[in-house]
């Protein structure tokens, strides 16, 4: 009797995996913000994940500012981290709020993979070498510099390369949807100049899960190294992007097959 149950336990949770792995490859076109979250949350759940799916997922949403806007914190002096999920240390699903004119420094993502879908407004993304092809005492120069609009989903990793994001705009402000696996507390900031690096403070949260944290003024998005840039804006799409398998936390990513460095 007691194995019978066994293999009928076995036979059920196996059917759910199957259920599971079928709702999850079929994705509609347009999904809530909440049926996102919850997705996302399935797609993290197991020891890896395909990029390809969590892209089809970001994008399937289509932005509503009611959805999010009880997560949206702003700060004059610097954009802010609102995290929504932490993802039980598989992942942080976090919002940044982009004032007019602010932007983060070039940074790499700590051996993580990140995905950022734009909420709104527009935001403009400057792709540069990878960090282990940085040479100290030369200026970085970005390789591609890309206008990312209300809608677009974009990925980068250390493989890919690093990255600056900036809100451009004068009159509109940005808001943008961020999933980061593994989650990291410090990255490496980039000088524009001269190519040398320094590791960030511990990057902390302006909000979490609405709510304005009390050390929220003294918050840290990016180690302290937050600027302000004023650049044109260069319409050019993004090419290196492909799906590929996504090791999750306490594994080492893998490269992106036939990514330009």
């Amino acid at each position: 009797m007691c194995e019978q149950k066994d293999n009928v336990g076995v036979e059920i949770t196996q059917q759910m995996r199957d259920s599971r792995d079928n709702f999850l490859a079929e994705c509609p076109e347009n999904i809530s913000f909440a049926q996102m979250k919850q997705r996302l949350k399935l797609l993290m759940d197991g020891d890896k994940a395909d990029t390809g799916l969590i892209r089809r997922t970001l994008e399937a949403y289509k932005t509503d500012p009611k959805d999010w806007e009880k997560y949206a914190n702003w700060n004059e002096d610097k954009y802010t981290r609102n995290l929504i999920c932490d993802g039980n240390g598989k992942y942080n699903l976090m919002m940044l709020c982009w004032n007019l004119g602010q932007a983060s420094s070039i940074h790499d993502h700590a051996g993580s993979h990140c995905f950022m879908k734009i909420l709104d407004g527009e935001l403009q993304e400057e792709l540069y070498t990878c960090p282990d092809k940085v040479v100290e005492d030369s200026e970085l120069k970005p390789r591609q510099v890309a206008a990312l609009d209300t809608d677009g989903v974009a990925y980068i990793s250390d493989k890919v390369g690093m990255h600056r994001i900036s809100n451009e705009s004068h009159s509109i402000q940005a808001v943008s949807l961020h999933l980061y696996s593994p989650p990291y507390q410090t990255c490496k900031s980039y000088c524009e100049q001269d190519g040398k690096s320094r590791c960030s403070g511990k990057i902390t949260f302006y909000s979490v899960d609405g709510v304005k944290c009390c050390e929220a003024d003294n918050s840290n998005p990016l180690g302290d190294c937050d600027q302000i840039v004023r650049q044109p804006n260069h319409k050019r799409a993004r090419t290196d992007q492909q799906q590929v398998t996504l090791p999750m936390c306490g594994s080492t990513p893998t490269p992106e097959p036939g990514a330009t460095n």
